[in-house]
């Protein structure tokens, strides 16, 4: 498009007919919440049985907008740990039959990032059972370490998604202004999510060196802002 003249026609038709406003927003970081237990309901078909039906969600606010490497190296890691059925840790929860789907990740793009450990298609009494596994393989993993073939796979295969930046049908020109909003909105640099070289090159020297994932691991169990939210089926 010409954008000269878009300009232009934005200018004329809106923003000269508005005074600049000084007034500053700012989104405050949030205080720390206590631990909690959370309840909710959802509806299922009368054909189902609530039986199997029960999904729990185990989540831990862990880093800051901010933080580009450490996030990016969470998302390494929940990749090479849930990302199939033969995942170490998806591995553990579907051979159990505690669940027949497990997965984690990373919520990112807020103020406050946070992980989510989800077990699907459960039952309500292996709520205790789910979190005493969900931590003690974790812990475990990350005393013995991980498998540096399964986490340079998954390094590197968020690398060619990064560096492709394929964005499916969406312009690619609109996906970087949301991107950095991601950090503009929370006071942060434009370029904080545009950029990843240092980032990626810290990840992989510290995957060949070992120990820098399994480091982060007992980083976000250590973690004090934990929610755990129950989602149990009920038909209405």
């Amino acid at each position: 498009m010409n954008l000269a003249e878009r300009l232009e026609f934005l200018d004329r038709e809106y923003l000269s007919r508005h005074e600049k406003s000084e007034n500053e927003i700012k989104i405050a970081p949030q205080t720390p919440v206590e631990n909690m237990n959370c309840t909710a309901q959802y509806q299922i078909s009368e054909a189902e049985e609530l039986e199997n039906n029960t999904y729990f969600a185990h989540a831990i606010v862990n880093s800051s907008f901010d933080s580009r490497e450490k996030n990016i190296a969470y998302d390494v890691l929940f990749d090479a740990l849930t990302a199939s059925n033969d995942s170490p840790l998806k591995k553990i929860f579907i051979e159990s039959k505690m669940g027949e789907d497990f997965s984690a990740y990373l919520s990112e793009g807020i103020l406050h990032p946070y992980t989510v450990f989800r077990l699907g298609k459960t039952n309500e009494d292996k709520k205790e059972e789910f979190l005493d596994t969900l931590y003690s393989s974790l812990l475990k993993m990350a005393d013995e370490g991980i498998d540096k073939k399964l986490l340079t796979a998954s390094f590197n295969q968020l690398e060619f998604s990064m560096r492709e930046g394929d964005t499916g049908s969406g312009p690619i020109g609109l996906n970087y202004g949301l991107l950095m909003l991601n950090s503009l909105l929370y006071g942060g640099r434009p370029e904080t999510f545009l950029t990843y070289e240092k980032e990626l090159d810290s990840i992989r020297e510290g995957i060949e060196k070992g120990g820098y994932l399994e480091a982060l691991i007992k980083e976000l169990l250590d973690g004090e802002s934990v929610e755990l939210l129950e989602s149990i089926a009920k038909v209405t």
